[in-house]
Protein backbone atom coordinates (compact mmCIF):
# COMPACT_ATOMS: atom_id res chain seq x y z
CA UNK A 1 0.00 0.00 0.00
CA UNK A 2 1.20 3.30 -0.66
CA UNK A 3 2.15 5.63 2.21
CA UNK A 4 1.77 8.99 3.57
CA UNK A 5 1.98 11.72 5.60
CA UNK A 6 0.23 14.81 6.60
CA UNK A 7 1.95 18.01 7.87
CA UNK A 8 -0.37 20.79 9.62
CA UNK A 9 0.33 23.91 10.19
CA UNK A 10 -1.25 26.64 12.75
CA UNK A 11 -0.98 30.11 12.24
CA UNK A 12 1.72 30.40 14.89
CA UNK A 13 3.42 28.12 13.01
CA UNK A 14 3.69 25.21 14.93
CA UNK A 15 3.85 21.94 13.69
CA UNK A 16 1.82 18.49 14.04
CA UNK A 17 1.66 15.00 11.99
CA UNK A 18 -1.11 12.85 10.87
CA UNK A 19 -0.07 9.25 9.63
CA UNK A 20 -2.55 8.34 6.62
CA UNK A 21 -4.51 5.49 6.83
CA UNK A 22 -4.18 2.62 5.00
CA UNK A 23 -7.94 2.69 3.89
CA UNK A 24 -9.49 4.59 0.97
CA UNK A 25 -9.41 7.74 3.49
CA UNK A 26 -7.31 9.06 5.81
CA UNK A 27 -9.27 11.83 8.25
CA UNK A 28 -8.11 14.82 8.87
CA UNK A 29 -9.35 16.69 12.19
CA UNK A 30 -8.69 20.28 13.45
CA UNK A 31 -6.26 20.61 10.67
CA UNK A 32 -5.95 24.59 9.38
CA UNK A 33 -3.28 23.49 6.35
CA UNK A 34 -2.94 19.90 4.94
CA UNK A 35 -0.08 18.82 2.68
CA UNK A 36 0.04 15.02 1.71
CA UNK A 37 3.17 13.88 -0.03
CA UNK A 38 2.56 10.17 -1.40
CA UNK A 39 4.73 7.80 -3.54
CA UNK A 40 4.00 4.86 -4.52
CA UNK A 41 4.34 2.22 -7.43
CA UNK A 42 1.36 1.48 -10.20
CA UNK A 43 0.52 -0.73 -13.18
CA UNK A 44 3.96 -1.81 -15.03
CA UNK A 45 6.02 -0.30 -12.29
CA UNK A 46 5.30 3.34 -13.10
CA UNK A 47 6.82 5.79 -10.10
CA UNK A 48 3.99 8.10 -9.09
CA UNK A 49 4.49 11.10 -6.09
CA UNK A 50 1.20 13.53 -5.46
CA UNK A 51 1.58 16.45 -3.61
CA UNK A 52 -1.34 17.96 -2.13
CA UNK A 53 -1.74 21.23 -0.39
CA UNK A 54 -4.66 22.98 0.60
CA UNK A 55 -6.35 24.92 3.64
CA UNK A 56 -9.36 23.05 4.87
CA UNK A 57 -11.78 23.07 8.22
CA UNK A 58 -11.77 20.49 10.39
CA UNK A 59 -13.37 17.70 10.30
CA UNK A 60 -12.41 17.14 6.42
CA UNK A 61 -11.68 13.49 4.91
CA UNK A 62 -8.75 13.40 2.85
CA UNK A 63 -7.97 10.97 -0.20
CA UNK A 64 -4.83 8.38 0.47
CA UNK A 65 -3.39 6.21 -2.09
CA UNK A 66 -3.06 3.06 -2.67
CA UNK A 67 -0.01 1.52 -4.34
CA UNK A 68 -2.46 -0.01 -7.04
CA UNK A 69 -4.64 3.22 -7.14
CA UNK A 70 -3.96 5.23 -10.72
CA UNK A 71 -5.58 8.29 -9.73
CA UNK A 72 -7.33 9.79 -6.29
CA UNK A 73 -10.39 12.04 -6.31
CA UNK A 74 -10.38 15.75 -4.30
CA UNK A 75 -13.83 17.76 -5.02
CA UNK A 76 -14.42 15.92 -7.66
CA UNK A 77 -11.68 15.90 -10.31
CA UNK A 78 -9.34 13.11 -10.98
CA UNK A 79 -5.59 13.66 -9.89
CA UNK A 80 -3.53 11.16 -12.48
CA UNK A 81 -0.40 10.03 -10.92
CA UNK A 82 2.69 11.90 -11.36
CA UNK A 83 0.27 15.28 -11.02
CA UNK A 84 0.97 18.22 -9.28
CA UNK A 85 -2.36 19.71 -7.63
CA UNK A 86 -2.59 22.86 -5.18
CA UNK A 87 -6.00 22.71 -3.86
CA UNK A 88 -6.84 25.82 -1.39
CA UNK A 89 -10.36 27.29 -0.12
CA UNK A 90 -12.75 27.78 -2.47
CA UNK A 91 -12.84 31.15 -3.85
CA UNK A 92 -14.96 33.69 -5.92
CA UNK A 93 -12.68 33.62 -8.80
CA UNK A 94 -13.51 29.75 -8.96
CA UNK A 95 -16.83 30.60 -8.79
CA UNK A 96 -16.55 33.47 -11.25
CA UNK A 97 -14.30 30.93 -14.32
CA UNK A 98 -16.78 28.18 -13.98
CA UNK A 99 -20.00 30.40 -15.12
CA UNK A 100 -17.50 32.45 -17.40
CA UNK A 101 -19.12 30.65 -20.78
CA UNK A 102 -18.56 33.83 -23.14
CA UNK A 103 -14.95 32.11 -24.33
CA UNK A 104 -16.77 28.90 -25.36
CA UNK A 105 -20.03 30.93 -27.07
CA UNK A 106 -17.27 32.66 -29.24
CA UNK A 107 -15.80 29.71 -30.58
CA UNK A 108 -18.52 27.59 -31.01
CA UNK A 109 -20.28 30.70 -33.09
CA UNK A 110 -17.11 30.97 -34.80
CA UNK A 111 -17.26 26.94 -35.73
CA UNK A 112 -21.32 27.14 -36.65
CA UNK A 113 -20.91 30.31 -39.00
CA UNK A 114 -18.12 28.87 -40.72
CA UNK A 115 -15.55 31.94 -40.01
CA UNK A 116 -12.36 28.93 -39.86
CA UNK A 117 -13.20 27.44 -43.28
CA UNK A 118 -13.47 30.80 -44.64
CA UNK A 119 -9.78 31.67 -43.42
CA UNK A 120 -8.76 28.15 -44.41
CA UNK A 121 -5.46 28.30 -46.52
CA UNK A 122 -5.85 31.90 -46.91
CA UNK A 123 -5.81 35.33 -45.60
CA UNK A 124 -8.36 37.57 -45.50
CA UNK A 125 -9.80 40.76 -43.90
CA UNK A 126 -13.16 41.07 -41.79
CA UNK A 127 -15.25 42.29 -44.58
CA UNK A 128 -14.41 39.77 -46.82
CA UNK A 129 -15.10 36.66 -43.89
CA UNK A 130 -18.16 38.08 -43.72
CA UNK A 131 -18.95 37.80 -46.72
CA UNK A 132 -18.24 34.10 -47.34
CA UNK A 133 -20.03 33.38 -43.84
CA UNK A 134 -23.52 35.70 -44.59
CA UNK A 135 -22.38 38.02 -41.79
CA UNK A 136 -22.50 42.22 -41.02
CA UNK A 137 -18.61 42.78 -41.36
CA UNK A 138 -18.70 45.05 -38.28
CA UNK A 139 -20.03 42.14 -35.89
CA UNK A 140 -17.04 39.51 -37.46
CA UNK A 141 -14.76 41.87 -36.70
CA UNK A 142 -15.44 41.72 -33.07
CA UNK A 143 -15.77 37.99 -33.01
CA UNK A 144 -12.71 38.17 -35.07
CA UNK A 145 -10.36 40.18 -32.67
CA UNK A 146 -12.07 38.10 -29.97
CA UNK A 147 -10.38 34.86 -31.41
CA UNK A 148 -7.04 36.44 -31.94
CA UNK A 149 -7.07 37.21 -27.97
CA UNK A 150 -7.58 33.62 -27.42
CA UNK A 151 -5.06 32.18 -29.99
CA UNK A 152 -7.63 30.72 -32.68
CA UNK A 153 -6.34 33.51 -35.37
CA UNK A 154 -3.73 35.87 -35.78
CA UNK A 155 -4.45 39.44 -37.31
CA UNK A 156 -1.21 41.40 -39.22
CA UNK A 157 -2.15 44.97 -40.46
CA UNK A 158 -5.97 44.24 -41.60
CA UNK A 159 -5.88 40.75 -42.79
CA UNK A 160 -6.78 37.48 -40.49
CA UNK A 161 -5.39 34.30 -40.59
CA UNK A 162 -5.75 30.65 -38.77
CA UNK A 163 -2.83 30.48 -35.92
CA UNK A 164 -0.55 27.57 -36.27
CA UNK A 165 -2.50 24.25 -35.52
CA UNK A 166 -5.68 25.96 -35.26
CA UNK A 167 -6.33 24.32 -39.02
CA UNK A 168 -5.97 20.67 -38.21
CA UNK A 169 -8.49 21.03 -35.35
CA UNK A 170 -10.81 24.30 -36.32
CA UNK A 171 -11.52 23.34 -40.23
CA UNK A 172 -13.49 20.51 -42.12
CA UNK A 173 -10.33 19.06 -43.63
CA UNK A 174 -7.91 18.64 -40.91
CA UNK A 175 -6.61 15.54 -40.37
CA UNK A 176 -7.76 15.61 -36.51
CA UNK A 177 -10.93 18.05 -37.30
CA UNK A 178 -13.14 18.51 -34.28
CA UNK A 179 -15.19 20.94 -36.08
CA UNK A 180 -18.28 18.57 -36.41
CA UNK A 181 -17.83 17.96 -32.31
CA UNK A 182 -17.99 21.86 -32.05
CA UNK A 183 -20.91 22.26 -33.82
CA UNK A 184 -23.15 19.11 -31.84
CA UNK A 185 -22.04 21.10 -28.86
CA UNK A 186 -23.36 24.37 -30.32
CA UNK A 187 -26.68 22.54 -30.71
CA UNK A 188 -26.33 21.34 -27.16
CA UNK A 189 -25.97 24.73 -25.50
CA UNK A 190 -29.17 25.49 -26.56
CA UNK A 191 -30.16 22.31 -24.11
CA UNK A 192 -28.00 23.17 -21.38
CA UNK A 193 -29.66 27.13 -21.35
CA UNK A 194 -33.18 25.27 -19.82
CA UNK A 195 -31.59 23.17 -17.36
CA UNK A 196 -33.89 24.53 -14.90
CA UNK A 197 -36.82 23.28 -16.79
CA UNK A 198 -35.38 19.71 -16.80
CA UNK A 199 -34.84 20.13 -13.45
CA UNK A 200 -38.17 21.28 -12.08
CA UNK A 201 -40.33 19.23 -14.57
CA UNK A 202 -37.79 15.35 -14.70
CA UNK A 203 -38.12 15.79 -18.34
CA UNK A 204 -35.57 16.66 -21.15
CA UNK A 205 -35.70 19.63 -22.85
CA UNK A 206 -34.51 18.61 -26.47
CA UNK A 207 -34.36 14.73 -27.96
CA UNK A 208 -32.04 13.63 -30.19
CA UNK A 209 -33.06 13.46 -33.77
CA UNK A 210 -34.04 9.89 -35.70
CA UNK A 211 -33.53 9.23 -39.06
CA UNK A 212 -30.57 9.59 -41.75
CA UNK A 213 -31.64 13.19 -42.76
CA UNK A 214 -32.18 14.58 -39.61
CA UNK A 215 -29.66 17.19 -39.54
CA UNK A 216 -29.50 16.93 -35.31
CA UNK A 217 -29.33 13.17 -35.55
CA UNK A 218 -26.52 13.60 -38.25
CA UNK A 219 -24.17 16.46 -36.44
CA UNK A 220 -24.09 14.12 -33.60
CA UNK A 221 -22.97 11.30 -35.34
CA UNK A 222 -20.40 13.20 -37.06
CA UNK A 223 -19.27 14.08 -33.36
CA UNK A 224 -18.87 11.02 -32.33
CA UNK A 225 -16.62 10.49 -35.58
CA UNK A 226 -14.81 13.39 -34.63
CA UNK A 227 -14.42 11.55 -30.86
CA UNK A 228 -13.38 8.63 -32.31
CA UNK A 229 -10.55 9.51 -34.56
CA UNK A 230 -8.80 10.21 -31.37
CA UNK A 231 -8.70 7.18 -29.42
CA UNK A 232 -9.53 4.16 -32.07
CA UNK A 233 -6.04 3.67 -32.67
CA UNK A 234 -4.74 3.88 -29.63
CA UNK A 235 -7.28 0.77 -28.69
CA UNK A 236 -6.94 -0.71 -31.23
CA UNK A 237 -3.40 -1.65 -30.33
CA UNK A 238 -4.65 -1.83 -26.87
CA UNK A 239 -7.53 -4.26 -26.86
CA UNK A 240 -5.95 -7.81 -27.42
CA UNK A 241 -8.87 -9.83 -29.07
CA UNK A 242 -6.74 -13.01 -29.25
CA UNK A 243 -7.65 -15.28 -32.13
CA UNK A 244 -11.07 -13.64 -32.38
CA UNK A 245 -12.28 -13.75 -36.35
CA UNK A 246 -15.96 -12.14 -35.89
CA UNK A 247 -16.96 -8.92 -33.85
CA UNK A 248 -19.76 -7.23 -33.19
CA UNK A 249 -19.31 -3.66 -32.32
CA UNK A 250 -22.30 -2.05 -30.98
CA UNK A 251 -22.83 2.04 -30.71
CA UNK A 252 -19.89 2.75 -33.73
CA UNK A 253 -22.25 3.65 -36.27
CA UNK A 254 -19.74 6.21 -37.62
CA UNK A 255 -17.34 2.81 -38.45
CA UNK A 256 -13.87 4.81 -37.40
CA UNK A 257 -13.37 1.94 -34.31
CA UNK A 258 -14.46 -0.81 -36.68
CA UNK A 259 -11.74 0.53 -39.46
CA UNK A 260 -9.05 0.63 -36.93
CA UNK A 261 -9.49 -2.84 -35.78
CA UNK A 262 -10.37 -4.31 -39.31
CA UNK A 263 -6.99 -2.56 -40.40
CA UNK A 264 -4.87 -3.57 -37.53
CA UNK A 265 -6.26 -7.70 -37.83
CA UNK A 266 -6.41 -8.49 -41.53
CA UNK A 267 -8.97 -11.74 -40.71
CA UNK A 268 -11.21 -10.13 -38.40
CA UNK A 269 -14.80 -10.03 -39.71
CA UNK A 270 -16.78 -6.60 -38.02
CA UNK A 271 -20.50 -6.25 -37.82
CA UNK A 272 -21.48 -2.72 -36.91
CA UNK A 273 -25.31 -1.98 -35.45
CA UNK A 274 -26.09 1.81 -34.61
CA UNK A 275 -29.07 4.37 -35.23
CA UNK A 276 -29.70 5.21 -38.85
CA UNK A 277 -27.91 8.51 -39.03
CA UNK A 278 -25.04 7.31 -37.46
CA UNK A 279 -24.92 4.45 -39.72
CA UNK A 280 -24.72 6.95 -42.45
CA UNK A 281 -21.93 8.91 -41.20
CA UNK A 282 -20.35 5.30 -41.06
CA UNK A 283 -20.86 4.42 -44.80
CA UNK A 284 -19.03 7.82 -45.76
CA UNK A 285 -16.05 7.30 -43.67
CA UNK A 286 -15.64 4.05 -45.46
CA UNK A 287 -15.57 4.84 -48.95
CA UNK A 288 -12.89 4.54 -50.80
CA UNK A 289 -10.92 2.52 -47.27
CA UNK A 290 -9.83 -1.32 -48.45
CA UNK A 291 -10.96 -2.69 -44.95
CA UNK A 292 -14.79 -1.30 -46.22
CA UNK A 293 -14.90 -4.95 -47.42
CA UNK A 294 -14.64 -6.41 -44.42
CA UNK A 295 -16.99 -4.34 -42.21
CA UNK A 296 -21.06 -4.60 -42.22
CA UNK A 297 -23.21 -1.58 -41.10
CA UNK A 298 -26.66 -2.51 -39.98
CA UNK A 299 -28.95 0.11 -39.33
CA UNK A 300 -31.42 -0.42 -35.75
CA UNK A 301 -31.39 -0.32 -32.27
CA UNK A 302 -29.29 -3.10 -30.70
CA UNK A 303 -31.45 -3.16 -27.23
CA UNK A 304 -34.81 -3.90 -29.64
CA UNK A 305 -33.47 -5.09 -32.85
CA UNK A 306 -32.80 -9.31 -32.96
CA UNK A 307 -28.91 -9.99 -33.05
CA UNK A 308 -27.60 -13.23 -34.37
CA UNK A 309 -27.39 -15.75 -31.83
CA UNK A 310 -24.15 -17.86 -30.67
CA UNK A 311 -21.82 -16.13 -33.54
CA UNK A 312 -19.69 -13.71 -32.50
CA UNK A 313 -16.22 -13.90 -30.47
CA UNK A 314 -16.39 -10.83 -29.25
CA UNK A 315 -18.96 -7.95 -28.88
CA UNK A 316 -17.40 -4.29 -28.14
CA UNK A 317 -19.87 -1.91 -26.72
CA UNK A 318 -18.70 1.72 -27.68
CA UNK A 319 -20.27 4.81 -25.52
CA UNK A 320 -23.88 2.68 -26.24
CA UNK A 321 -24.81 1.82 -22.22
CA UNK A 322 -25.65 5.40 -21.44
CA UNK A 323 -28.27 5.46 -24.22
CA UNK A 324 -30.49 3.61 -21.34
CA UNK A 325 -32.13 3.17 -17.57
CA UNK A 326 -30.34 0.16 -15.41
CA UNK A 327 -32.88 -1.75 -16.24
CA UNK A 328 -32.95 -1.12 -20.04
CA UNK A 329 -29.09 -1.86 -19.41
CA UNK A 330 -29.77 -5.51 -17.73
CA UNK A 331 -32.04 -6.56 -20.57
CA UNK A 332 -29.52 -5.34 -23.48
CA UNK A 333 -26.96 -6.90 -21.76
CA UNK A 334 -29.36 -10.75 -21.24
CA UNK A 335 -29.72 -10.64 -25.24
CA UNK A 336 -26.41 -9.66 -26.10
CA UNK A 337 -24.80 -12.98 -23.96
CA UNK A 338 -27.37 -15.17 -26.39
CA UNK A 339 -25.17 -13.40 -29.48
CA UNK A 340 -21.71 -14.05 -28.20
CA UNK A 341 -20.27 -17.29 -28.81
CA UNK A 342 -19.26 -19.83 -25.45
CA UNK A 343 -16.37 -18.36 -24.31
CA UNK A 344 -16.87 -15.01 -26.38
CA UNK A 345 -15.22 -11.54 -24.55
CA UNK A 346 -17.56 -8.83 -23.59
CA UNK A 347 -15.86 -5.41 -23.72
CA UNK A 348 -17.96 -1.96 -22.43
CA UNK A 349 -15.79 0.95 -23.46
CA UNK A 350 -17.98 4.11 -21.32
CA UNK A 351 -18.11 7.18 -19.51
CA UNK A 352 -19.08 5.89 -15.68
CA UNK A 353 -19.65 7.60 -12.26
CA UNK A 354 -17.50 6.39 -9.66
CA UNK A 355 -18.45 4.36 -6.45
CA UNK A 356 -17.29 6.91 -4.18
CA UNK A 357 -18.33 10.67 -4.48
CA UNK A 358 -19.40 12.61 -7.38
CA UNK A 359 -16.61 12.32 -9.82
CA UNK A 360 -15.17 12.44 -12.08
CA UNK A 361 -16.36 15.86 -13.16
CA UNK A 362 -16.29 15.56 -16.69
CA UNK A 363 -18.60 12.29 -16.56
CA UNK A 364 -21.20 14.10 -14.20
CA UNK A 365 -21.58 16.48 -16.35
CA UNK A 366 -22.25 14.35 -19.14
CA UNK A 367 -24.50 12.75 -17.02
CA UNK A 368 -26.57 16.27 -16.79
CA UNK A 369 -26.56 16.45 -20.71
CA UNK A 370 -27.92 13.01 -21.06
CA UNK A 371 -30.79 14.12 -18.30
CA UNK A 372 -31.46 17.69 -20.52
CA UNK A 373 -31.36 15.43 -24.11
CA UNK A 374 -32.29 11.50 -23.56
CA UNK A 375 -35.65 9.79 -21.84
CA UNK A 376 -34.00 7.71 -19.66
CA UNK A 377 -30.13 7.84 -20.47
CA UNK A 378 -27.58 8.28 -17.60
CA UNK A 379 -24.07 7.76 -16.71
CA UNK A 380 -24.10 4.43 -14.88
CA UNK A 381 -22.03 3.85 -11.27
CA UNK A 382 -19.07 1.61 -12.17
CA UNK A 383 -19.76 -1.36 -9.80
CA UNK A 384 -23.86 -1.32 -10.82
CA UNK A 385 -22.77 -1.74 -14.48
CA UNK A 386 -20.01 -4.43 -13.86
CA UNK A 387 -23.06 -6.23 -11.50
CA UNK A 388 -25.55 -5.94 -14.43
CA UNK A 389 -22.43 -7.91 -16.53
CA UNK A 390 -22.36 -10.48 -13.88
CA UNK A 391 -26.38 -10.75 -13.80
CA UNK A 392 -26.84 -11.38 -17.65
CA UNK A 393 -24.28 -14.50 -17.36
CA UNK A 394 -21.11 -13.27 -17.83
CA UNK A 395 -17.72 -14.64 -15.88
CA UNK A 396 -14.11 -13.01 -15.11
CA UNK A 397 -15.78 -9.61 -15.31
CA UNK A 398 -12.68 -7.12 -14.46
CA UNK A 399 -12.54 -3.25 -15.30
CA UNK A 400 -9.92 -1.72 -17.40
CA UNK A 401 -8.40 1.89 -17.69
CA UNK A 402 -6.74 1.74 -21.42
CA UNK A 403 -4.87 5.19 -19.55
CA UNK A 404 -6.14 7.33 -22.92
CA UNK A 405 -6.12 10.10 -20.18
CA UNK A 406 -9.48 10.74 -21.05
CA UNK A 407 -12.75 9.22 -18.30
CA UNK A 408 -14.12 6.57 -19.81
CA UNK A 409 -13.21 2.65 -18.78
CA UNK A 410 -13.66 -0.65 -20.25
CA UNK A 411 -15.61 -3.49 -18.52
CA UNK A 412 -14.64 -6.75 -19.87
CA UNK A 413 -16.06 -10.41 -19.05
CA UNK A 414 -16.22 -13.65 -20.67
CA UNK A 415 -19.53 -15.60 -22.02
Amino acid sequence: MGTGVARSTDEDGADSRVEAGTGPFMIATEVRRVRIEMTGTIHRNIQYSNVLDFATAPPRLLPSLSGSARRIWFRGHAVAPGRRLMVRRLSARDVLDVTNFYAARALLAAASLGVFEALSGRRATAAAVARRIGGDSGSTERLLRVLVAMGYVEVQGTKYRLAPGAREFLTEEGSHSLIDLLRHRTARFRAWAQMEESVRSGKPVVLAGEGPDDPLALRAARARRDVARRWAPVLASWIDFGSAKTLLLLGDGPAVFAHQFAATRPKLQVTVMDDPAAVAVGKDYLRGRPEAKRIRLLSGDPAKETLPAGRFDVAFLSDALHAYGPEGVRRFLRRLRKSLRPGGLLLVRDRFLENRGPGPVENALYDLQLMLTTVEGRCHLLTETADAVRAAGFRKVTVRDPGLGDETRILAGTA
